[in-house]
């Protein structure tokens, strides 16, 4: 994949679960993808990990459009190149497509432009 980048090193954080190296933009994202509990996930962990899991497991973008509720959008302004997929109505994981899979894997208030 892709690498991504984290905010203090600038370097890609491959985290190998499941069936492929998932790259991530922040380290929140990726303890969180590990299993590691994230304070600020608490209220939606378990919507969280399951599309985590969808996305980790998607061989093609249109894999995640099959099922509705993950209600995968391309973005655009300073996110073009990036899709999301909500989590609910407040929080996303957003992330880049490529050949290779999701890449660039981060969780974010999407209204409020935070990432944990």
């Amino acid at each position: 994949m892709t690498a991504s980048r984290t905010a203090s090193t600038g370097t890609a954080i491959p985290a190998t679960v499941g069936s492929r190296d998932t790259d991530f933009r922040g380290q929140a994202t990726r303890r969180f993808f590990e299993g590691q509990r994230v304070a600020a996930f608490h209220g939606f962990a378990r919507q969280a990990s399951r599309r985590l899991t969808l996305l980790d497991s998607a061989e093609k973008l249109r894999d995640l459009a099959a099922l509705r509720s993950n209600r995968l959008e391309a973005l655009r302004g300073d996110r073009a190149g990036q899709h999301s997929i909500r989590i609910n109505t407040q929080w996303r994981i957003c992330f880049r497509w490529t050949d290779d899979g999701p890449c660039d894997v981060e969780i974010v208030d999407y209204y409020q432009g935070r990432v944990p």
